[in-house]
């Protein structure tokens, strides 16, 4: 058997290859399909599948039959899968990474490959370059320069950092795990670190600080952690582990007197920490192991003579370089000290602000619970407001609303505020639509049908592959009509899977301010659009934000707090967000007319 412990995210991997290949060939769809799916939750699952290889119960994972256990069993007895391997002799792995290229597909990989003999993305931009693929049936020039600008969106995309996402549920379990395995005698403290207190959208090191006097003990215990995979040597004070998920959690060791030092000290980043030092010198302080000493205070002989200044807690330390209280999310490029008007904490939006959302699904379009449910959900999330806005013409996967289906929504909508006035509850459905900017700029539904909603979400989903020009002019056309109050997800990127469109955001976020229309931050972990740094510019510019979970199920009201780590970064405070106001300012803004310019 394998000395290696593979992880959840290696085996979704080596099956999801096996599933291209297998696309490559052409093969059995049904077959294709149920692998993808075994793949997909082998990627979710709580436990790491190598547990259930050595306890002999893969087939009790749902989707994992007889034949799917067989090639996992092999991956880990041989260190390959049986059918990986097979295909591999068949067709060239380098098609894989080709067909997943934008535009490109199984059909296009295997006919470059077969006339050209492509099977590496260097080949095909050779290919590319020197005019060949425009001779093939299915591409022309005009193909080509598409290519390019797929292979280098690739390629910028390419990074070792996973989405926040992924990285922080499954750091949180990982210590509720350790938690209950250990005591508060063997680890008083622990803290999430790093980029994930800085609420990054990607994560390229998962961070936690532990204050315990024996590592060694809490190495011991990690180690039999069901979440964790490998575990890495000490070095210095630091340990680092992988989790089943797929990635490292880089431990953190430190004792009660440098606990605030290391938490300030490991939040930061490498610009905030820089500009914290120069404070310090500039006063005759440099940092010590638990606090702030006399700089440069060596005897003759080299020995340390200075006398450190304990650090309390993180206000302790930034106070004593004159700096008052940040954020963690504030202590990034956004928030050097040097740099104009970082945000203090206090200042900052929170989750405690919000008074509703103002784009949501229901299973009148593509959601998974009916609009009682995600009412009720909201309710019991203390908002006052919700605005409904399930999918309309146009969205384009069969699950979208006419003018008629709007209509009977409407009044279900108009029984269940009736139903909440006499259950004495202050909270009020709104009657809204998420409506389709279609590929020449105009909404997928009439004017006179929004004109008798309260709230239009007007966002893009398809043809995402338009030049600057177009895709600018396409949203600008939408922003420009009256009746659409918010633009969603703007730049239509997925983090870690799919680049924003070639959309001119500043542009965008110049007509936001001069139409009135207000810019979505879409909180799903998976979209994080705007992100951060356009968000800081559309808050300068004038703009109105808003906060959205985008919510298809009830579960997913909980994703507000990835877009709310957005809006701290951002330095948002609760007046540049449409969805802290109450909800007859909501109806003003939403009926107001334009901004005079």
């Amino acid at each position: 058997m394998s000395d290696h412990i593979y992880t959840n995210r290696e085996v979704a991997e080596a099956l999801r290859n096996v599933a291209d290949l297998m696309k490559l060939k052409g093969e059995n769809r049904f077959r294709i399909a149920a692998i993808d799916k075994a793949a997909t939750r082998i990627a979710e699952l709580e436990f790491g599948i190598a547990d259930a290889v050595a306890q002999d119960r893969l087939q009790q994972i749902e989707g994992i039959g007889k034949g799917i256990s067989h090639e996992i069993r092999t991956l880990f007895d041989h260190g390959q899968m049986e059918a990986l391997a097979a295909l591999s002799q068949e067709i060239p792995m380098g098609l894989v990474e080709i067909m997943r290229i934008p535009g490109v597909g199984p059909k296009k990989a295997m006919t470059l490959w077969q006339e050209l003999g492509v099977t590496t993305i260097s080949d095909l931009q050779d290919a590319v370059r020197t005019e060949r693929v425009r001779t093939l049936k299915g591409f022309t020039a005009r193909s080509e320069a598409r290519l390019l600008a797929s292979i280098d969106q690739l390629r910028q995309q390419a990074s070792t950092e996973d989405p926040i996402g992924l990285v922080l549920p499954a750091t949180e379990k990982f210590l509720a795990l350790l938690s209950e395995a250990t005591t508060e005698h063997l680890i008083p403290r622990m803290a999430l670190t790093g980029e994930l207190r800085q609420w990054k959208d990607t994560i390229a090191t998962a961070q936690v600080l532990l204050q315990t006097e024996d590592p060694g003990t809490v190495i011991r215990i990690v180690r039999d952690l069901p979440h964790v995979a490998r575990v890495g040597a000490v070095v210095d004070t630091s340990c680092k582990v992988t989790l089943h998920a797929g990635f490292e959690v880089e431990l953190l060791f430190t004792t009660a007197e440098a606990w605030g030092w290391d938490l300030v000290r490991s939040t930061g980043d490498s610009h905030f920490w820089s500009a914290l030092l120069a404070r310090g010198r500039s006063q005759g302080i440099e940092p010590g192991r638990t606090g702030w000493k006399k700089a440069n205070a060596t005897d003759a002989s080299g020995a340390d003579e200075g006398a450190e200044e304990r650090v309390a807690d993180e206000a302790d330390f930034l106070a004593r370089v004159g700096i008052p209280f940040l954020a963690p999310e504030q202590r990034t490029a956004l928030g050097v000290p040097s740099l104009p008007a970082p945000r203090q904490a206090e200042d900052l939006i929170s989750a405690r602000d919000l008074r509703g959302e103002l784009h949501a699904h229901t299973t009148y379009s593509d959601g998974r619970n009916s609009l009682a449910e995600m009412a009720r959900a909201a309710i019991r999330h203390g908002y006052t407001y919700w605005g409904v806005t399930d999918h309309g013409l146009g969205h384009g996967f069969g699950d979208s609303l006419d003018g008629a289906l709007l209509a009977q929504q409407a009044a279900e909508i108009d029984a269940l505020n009736h139903q909440f006035a006499q259950e004495g509850l202050a909270f009020r459905l709104l009657k809204g639509v998420e409506a389709e900017i279609m590929a020449d700029g105009a909404l997928g539904l009439e004017d006179e049908v929004l004109a008798r909603l309260d709230v239009v979400v007007a966002s893009i989903h398809s043809s995402l592959r338009q030049t600057a020009e177009t895709i600018t002019e396409r949203c600008l056309s939408a922003i420009r009509n009256p009746l659409v109050h918010i633009l969603g997800h703007p730049t239509s990127r997925l983090v870690g899977t799919r680049p924003p469109s070639a959309l001119d955001v500043p542009r965008i976020l110049q007509a936001c301010q001069e139409t009135g229309t207000a810019v979505e931050i879409n909180c799903n972990p998976a979209r994080l659009d705007l992100n951060d740094r356009y968000a800081r510019m559309a808050a300068d510019l004038g703009c109105i934000l808003v906060l959205n979970c985008d919510a298809h199920a009830v579960e997913d009201l909980e994703v507000m707090r990835y877009g709310m780590g957005v809006a701290r970064r951002a330095g948002l405070e609760p007046s540049h967000v449409l969805n802290t106001r109450p909800l007859d300012e909501v109806l003003a803004f939403c009926r107001a007319d334009p901004p005079s310019s």
